[in-house]
């Protein structure tokens, strides 16, 4: 068998992103170009395509890291995988753009549970109750109560064994 030499392939466009700029940016898309993704990754996670849903949801992230919807859909879909450290990254990503959005403390305390780090789960939990109180999202504030409760049972068994 031959062994066949190339040239090594060299990555071409990229180096030229200006400072802070976007993958999406550089490209010429807008935002609104992206947000069918994340349709198509929802029907595949739907579906039971675990792992071309979350490679949909990291491209999306990729294109454009700052934007919080592609952030919480990627979490969403590791929590349900439970990829939990991939989860807390970006539902860390979430708080850092976007503190004073529940939906960030929310994920990184159910993340946490996951992980079984349940100091980090109920500090985050206790966040996501009062964000969501200060801007009346009481859907979030319930779920994050009935999760705090959780985290707090579990901790108390932990303690005990």
């Amino acid at each position: 068998m031959a062994i066949i030499e190339s040239a090594p392939i060299e990555p071409s466009g990229i180096e030229s992103l200006a400072p802070g700029q976007s993958i999406r940016e550089y490209l010429g898309l807008q935002i609104a170009h992206l947000l069918p993704g994340l349709d198509v990754a929802a029907g595949m996670l739907r579906r039971g395509e675990h792992d071309r849903a979350l490679r949909t949801y990291a491209t999306l992230v990729l294109c454009d890291p700052s934007e919080i919807r592609f952030q919480i859909g990627l979490a969403t879909c590791a929590l349900e995988i439970r990829e939990f450290h991939i989860a807390l990254q970006a539902a860390s990503a979430v708080i850092a753009s976007a503190p004073d959005s529940p939906m960030g403390y929310l994920i990184s305390g159910r993340a946490s549970l996951g992980l079984l780090d349940f100091d980090a789960a109920i500090d985050d939990l206790q966040d996501a109750i009062r964000v969501a109180r200060e801007t009346g999202d009481d859907a979030v504030a319930k779920e994050a109560a009935a999760l705090l409760q959780r985290a707090i049972v579990a901790k108390e068994v932990q303690a005990r064994n």
